[in-house]
Formats: structure tokens, C-alpha cells, sequence
């Protein structure tokens, strides 16, 4: 897993803890994902765990169990705003100008 460094070394291990808490059921919508060994059904059954507070630095994080379908739904406002973030650097390392109207308040020229 390419990101798996930005986790703790034993994340697989608190992943199916947490997973094994809540008995392999999403805790947005409750649906029954696919346990170990069971015959996979499709990825809308994989169950995941998500930093529900998006808090990754923290000293405690809220970790939540949530299928796919949920994990992305949760995420989506905050991939949009880091993929804004990003666009806006790569804008500025081609060498965008930004006019800076106000405290909130940008354009780029």
C-alpha cells in the first residue's frame, strides 16, 4: 500500500480491531460488510476504517469502521478542498500570478 507509510506501523492490526468491534458493519449506513475469508461480493461490501475527523497528527484520533460507499462520501469535502490546495501550487510553481483583493478573497491573473 503506497500511503501506508504516512501510518503507524501496526495500522493493519488496529484496523481489524476496530473492524472486529463493531462486527464488520458500517457505522453510517449498517451495512454487513465482507469478513476475512468470506467470498468477495464487490467493493461496495469492503469495510474500511476512516479518521472521521480527518486528524492525522493528532495525540488522539477518532477512528470510525465505515463501508466504501460511506468512506467516500465522507471524504469528498475534504479530497475537494486538498485537491483545490494543490491545484493552487501547482499554479504558482508554473509561475501564476495571484491578486490578492481582500483577507478571503483571491484571483489568479
Amino acid at each position: 500500500m503506497k500511503l501506508l507509510s504516512f501510518y503507524p506501523a501496526d495500522w493493519l492490526d488496529i484496523t481489524q480491531v476496530i473492524k472486529a468491534a463493531n462486527h464488520y458493519e458500517c457505522c453510517a449506513c449498517g451495512r454487513q460488510c465482507r469478513r476475512p475469508g468470506e467470498f468477495y461480493l464487490g467493493w461496495q461490501y469492503e469495510l474500511t476504517v476512516a479518521h472521521y475527523d480527518n486528524e492525522y497528527d493528532a495525540p488522539a484520533v477518532f477512528l470510525v469502521a465505515l463501508c466504501a460507499r460511506c468512506h467516500l462520501l465522507h471524504d469528498a469535502p475534504f479530497v475537494w478542498v486538498a485537491r483545490r490546495r494543490h491545484c493552487r501550487q501547482r499554479q504558482r510553481q508554473a509561475g501564476q500570478l495571484e491578486l490578492q483583493l481582500a483577507a478571503s478573497v483571491s484571483i489568479h491573473v
